[in-house]
């Protein structure tokens, strides 16, 4: 009988699910195994800790065409600026003292714009990041050592 309740005792430790961490390292594993060109030649040697990967401003649409809008005005400015130092027309001057404070109104606007998007961004957990170091074989036969960043879902798919 304690013959029967040590290998029941076994059999129910031994059929846990897998944990979040050895989720990503299988994902991983078979990601690879598809993915490289000489499967056989892999060889794993080490896994980081599995962390959380976060949504990130410079990834949001409204904090990017704010930046981009900045950008373009402050080259519009600065073009406006250089040329103004050459010109010696007073019409030219006042026209383009004109276009300098649209574009000052502007660069401040977008600057502005995306300074508030920034405070008030909250990152979302979108998934999980694993860091692997693995050894492959090269088209030319060498070995070579790969240090990658592996992004997963929420479902442990690689992305």
């Amino acid at each position: 009988m304690k013959l029967v309740s040590l290998f029941l005792l076994i059999f129910l430790c031994s059929c846990q699910p897998l944990s979040d961490q050895k989720k990503a390292e299988k994902a991983v594993t078979e990601h690879l195994m598809k993915s490289l060109e000489d499967p056989e030649s892999y060889e794993p040697v080490k896994f980081d800790s599995l962390r959380f990967d976060s949504s990130s401003v410079s990834k949001n649409v409204y904090y990017m065409e704010a930046l981009r809008e900045y950008a373009l005005f402050q080259k519009l400015y600065d073009q406006i600026k250089n040329e103004s130092t050459k010109a010696a027309d007073p019409f030219v001057l006042k026209t383009d003292k004109k276009y300098m404070k649209k574009y000052r109104d502007s660069i401040q606007y977008y600057l502005s714009k995306a300074e508030f998007i920034s405070d008030r961004f909250r990152p979302v957990k979108i998934g999980y990041v694993i860091h692997h170091s693995y050894r492959t074989k090269n088209k030319m036969n060498d070995w070579v050592l790969n240090n990658n960043d592996f992004h997963l879902d929420s479902a442990f798919i690689v992305k």
